[in-house]
């Protein structure tokens, strides 16, 4: 089973105001034409239906954002290097796949991910924004893998993801949660902490939410 998107409402919301916007004028100078008056009044109770439900699902998608606030001398007019970007983005995601992996099946579980596991708990890149250079990340889809209204998989590896960066490049640190995140999470954390260091970046990471969790690296 798979939820829509808040975009997907609100592109379904914005089709049913076109095609009442089309409507309006008609239904006034016509109040004799029942089946256009009843069309109208099933338009209209679906819009505020989806508007409804759409409306539920805002304060739980807003807390799955998991922000990156870049800055640094390579980053130059509010533009980054593809070659630092993109190894960044990718570490990021497979540490959340492996961290997800950890809490679902166990923190000893390794191997490949499979296209299903990938397709239910992927991070989409929601936004680029401007500033230093900022990324937001948040959940793809929402299925029945992820239950809703309650925290799911993706929120619950962004808390274990900032356990991580309290540690730092504490290994000893790292070792003392590996029960909980396992060795492949560990390796995939280091491995974005060495791009991190090695292209000399102060990075800030911030989950938007209720706790709003904030971790700066230099």
């Amino acid at each position: 089973m798979r939820f829509k998107t808040i975009e997907e409402y609100n592109a379904e919301i914005y089709d049913i105001d076109k095609k009442l916007n089309k409507y309006e004028n008609y239904v006034e100078n016509h109040p004799e034409k029942i089946g256009v008056q009843g069309n109208y009044k099933l338009l209209k109770h679906i819009k505020d239906e989806l508007i409804k439900e759409r409306n539920q699902f805002l304060p739980f998608i807003q807390r799955e954002e998991l922000n990156i606030h870049l800055n640094g001398d390579i980053i130059k007019n509010h533009s980054v290097p593809s070659t630092v970007l993109i190894p960044i983005m990718q570490k990021v995601i497979d540490l959340n796949y492996s961290l997800v992996r950890s809490i679902k099946e166990g923190p000893d579980v390794v191997g490949k991910f499979s296209k299903e596991f990938k397709d239910d708990f992927c991070l989409n890149v929601k936004a680029f924004e401007a500033g230093s250079f900022n990324i937001i990340f948040e959940p793809s889809v929402f299925s029945d893998k992820q239950v809703i209204f309650k925290d799911t998989f993706n929120k619950k590896a962004f808390n274990l993801f900032f356990e991580m960066l309290k540690c730092g490049d504490d290994l000893d640190r790292l070792n003392e949660i590996h029960d909980s995140i396992g060795t492949y999470s560990i390796v995939k954390y280091r491995e974005l902490l060495n791009i991190i260091y090695s292209e000399e970046l102060d990075i800030l990471f911030e989950e938007k939410g209720s706790t709003k969790s904030k971790f700066r690296l230099y």
